[in-house]
């Protein structure tokens, strides 16, 4: 483990401290940060975070839980751009309704895991953004829960461009009753090639379907567009 002093800041200058360094630590399991009213920087159960506690900014490269899941702290709504990229030590993800972002990258190249839970029953809007899930090479299933109620969730997710793109084992895809779906972004699950099951629940809701968001997915049984669906992009499932 490593300690912050509080007065460190985060410069963009190489001739400063810069959180990407902190990679060249490769057995670091956990972060923490002395604590002053004018900190820079927190800690919340091993990982750096913003001085409000509510971004999480970086993950240690060797970092794990007991349950070998994500566990996103409560209080924490966004998980910054890059935070967990290539960590190994995961096998399942699974994001709280109080996230309300998910930054680029952020579990990009995670070799080990298996399953995406986006959790249901949201009140806050959520936006995942540019190739947050790309190139994870063991997921099998991506699920968008839903709320156990027949009425939609009030707070939307925005899958961004390439969100779950090149995803070479994923099989499913699926997308709960409740679930609030604004946008499928482009090329969000292009080049899944593995994938065979969409299933979007009656009572679910898809509003756009973006250009090439399936594109390459040969391996596709069927799919229903569901009523709630106002848009399909360009070349949206080419090739499959």
């Amino acid at each position: 483990s490593i300690k912050l002093p509080a007065k460190i800041k985060d410069y963009e200058e190489d001739t400063e401290f810069k959180v990407e360094t902190l990679d060249n630590l490769t057995s670091l399991v956990s972060i923490a940060v002395e604590k002053a009213d004018d900190a820079y920087f927190s800690a919340i159960d091993g990982m750096l975070c913003n001085d409000k506690g509510n971004t999480i900014i970086y993950c240690p490269t060797a970092y794990s839980t007991a349950s070998g899941n994500v566990e996103i702290p409560a209080g924490v709504s966004v998980i910054g751009p890059g935070v967990f990229r290539g960590r190994n030590n995961f096998t399942e993800i699974s994001i709280p309704g109080y996230v309300t972002e998910i930054g680029e990258f952020a579990f990009a190249d995670c070799k080990n895991i298996a399953k995406v839970t986006i959790e249901g029953a949201r009140s806050k809007d959520l936006v995942i953004k540019d190739s947050a899930f790309s190139g994870c090479a063991r997921i099998k299933d991506v699920v968008f829960a839903g709320n156990g109620k027949t009425t939609v969730d009030s707070g939307k997710t925005t899958i961004g461009p390439n969100a779950f793109a090149n995803l070479l084992q994923l099989r499913t895809f699926t997308v709960e009753a409740g679930a609030n779906i604004s946008e499928i972004g482009v090329s969000a699950f292009e080049g899944d090639s593995k994938l065979r099951t969409i299933d979007i629940a009656d009572g679910a809701v898809v509003t756009k379907i973006g250009d090439s968001a399936f594109r390459g997915c040969e391996n596709i049984l069927s799919f229903t567009i569901p009523a709630t669906t106002a848009a399909v992009g360009n070349n949206a499932f080419e090739n499959c």
